[in-house]
């Protein structure tokens, strides 16, 4: 360090070399950060520099700065690993002092792959996860209760899912006891997926008057013998209470 000091020594490979020495220094005067280098070197990055530059076997370490950046809070490329910076940070488990090996992998997002099973099912190693495939979303059922005339005329009802609420028109004509679906009011869909289908089971309450056959509104009209034997105009209610008048034959 007294050798290459920017006080002694005014050239610019001497301060390049200067930084590279208090880097070194501030590293590996650490426990810990000496810990983690030993595992770099380790892992087949031996003689790195810490500025950069080539070591032993012909490494370039400047090409792994963002590792260095990781383990010792700088941001890749920087000039001094100190505090700060956007490098992601790893945490290295150790067991009687020397490095487990596969937390250097995991700071590529990926495993060492090893024994024990590790990468099963994955050609891309332990730590290898495939980008989730979407799903679409599971179909809902639910009971919706109607007047014999909102089965006939149709209606407008309100309904909730997931706590949220919202209206469907139920089309005229429907019958006790069908399914209408109602397309993406089911379960949420993951990952990119289709929210389901709701399906409402029609209840059709019963009418004093009127029953539904197919399309036709069926009821009784009661008139009198002499209503059946001469003939008549009657008068009744239909299922709006509007009066309609029916010819006797």
């Amino acid at each position: 360090a007294r050798k290459y000091h920017p006080d002694l020594n005014k050239t610019k490979e001497a301060e390049e070399k200067f930084k590279d020495i208090s880097e070194a220094y501030d590293v590996l005067s650490n426990k810990d950060n000496r810990q983690k280098y030993d595992a770099i070197r380790q892992f087949g990055m031996g003689g790195a520099r810490f500025a950069g530059g080539s070591g032993a076997g012909g490494f370039d370490a400047g090409a792994f700065s963002d590792i260095f950046g990781s383990m010792f809070g700088g941001g890749a490329g920087a000039g001094a690993y100190g505090a700060g910076g956007n490098g992601s940070r790893i945490r290295f488990q150790s067991g009687g002092g020397n490095p487990n090996i596969n937390d250097i992998f995991s700071m590529f997002g990926g495993g060492a792959g090893g024994p024990a099973g590790a990468g099963a099912g994955s050609p891309y190693g332990g730590g290898y996860e495939q980008a989730a495939q979407p799903e679409d979303g599971e179909d809902r059922n639910s009971k919706i209760n109607l007047t014999f005339r909102q089965s006939v005329k149709g209606a407008t009802v309100s309904l909730s899912a997931d706590g949220k609420k919202f209206k469907t028109h139920v089309p005229a004509g429907v019958h006790d006891g069908q399914k209408i679906r109602i397309p993406g009011k089911g379960k949420p869909g993951r990952n990119g997926g289709k929210n389901g289908d709701l399906y409402l089971q029609i209840s059709v309450a019963e009418d004093p008057k009127f029953s539904l056959r197919k399309r036709d509104i069926i009821m009784d009209l009661p008139i009198t013998v002499g209503q059946a034997v001469a003939g008549a105009k009657v008068t009744a209610k239909d299922v709006d209470g509007n009066e309609v008048t029916f010819k006797v034959p």
